[in-house]
């Protein structure tokens, strides 16, 4: 009688594993969907943040300049600021997230997930992006 319940449960417990995997690998996959898009989001901001700062710096004129503070998402493989353009490229994906500036820009962005507090700069012909922590 014992071994019978025994192999009642067994059947039981096994039939629920064989109706929850599916759910639960479902909602894995929403999770890292989920996660991509918002680690998009996040980016897009960064790099609009940037820009649109580098083009306000820029028509005030030297030597104006702000701080700003912004987050760089986590598996980041370069953020490009250069030739009118600050970009972003992750390791996971092909896309390459940009937008475009009025005036020429260079600088530095650590690739490294984390908040920076960022000096922009406009100078004669260009403007300056670095980060002063």
């Amino acid at each position: 009688m014992k071994a019978q319940a025994s192999l009642e449960y067994l059947i039981i417990v096994s039939i629920a594993l064989l109706i929850l995997t599916p759910a639960i690998l479902y909602a894995n996959e929403i999770i890292i969907s989920s996660k991509k898009e918002l680690r998009r989001k996040i980016a897009e901001n960064t790099i609009e943040m940037i820009a649109e700062n580098s083009d306000w710096v820029n028509s005030l004129g030297p030597p104006s300049r702000i701080i700003i503070r912004v987050y760089v998402p986590e598996l980041v493989e370069y953020i490009n600021i250069s030739d009118f353009k600050v970009s972003l490229k992750f390791k996971d994906s092909k896309e390459i997230i940009s937008k475009e500036t009025r005036e020429n820009v260079t600088g530095f962005i650590p690739v490294n997930e984390g908040y920076y507090t960022v000096l922009i700069v406009a100078e004669k012909h260009f403007v300056n992006v670095s980060v002063v922590e």
